[in-house]
């Protein structure tokens, strides 16, 4: 399956923002119809190893499979916060 994506991240000083979107699906091998994926966080270094995430993540799905007896749909879209921590190594 072949999913595209763009990720962008940007580091200043001791504040850190991350952009992402991912794009996937197209209905390719049994995979979903379309699906998406966006996430916005900004972080703040803790030390040299560790950080501390804040953001929102939004996420959509369209799939369908089956046959004429059985038949699979849905379509998605949940969204969020997330927090989290980082670690380097």
């Amino acid at each position: 399956m072949v999913s595209p994506a763009l990720i962008l991240t940007i580091n200043y000083c001791l504040t850190l923002l991350k952009v992402e979107a991912v794009i996937g699906g197209f209905g390719m091998d049994n995979a979903s119809e379309f699906s998406w994926n966006t996430l916005a966080e900004l972080g703040y270094d803790l030390s040299k190893r560790s950080s501390l995430w804040l953001g929102y993540r939004a996420l959509g799905v369209d799939y369908k499979t089956g046959t004429e007896m059985y038949d699979l749909k849905f379509d998605l879209t949940i969204s969020g916060p997330v927090l989290g921590e980082g670690f380097r190594f």
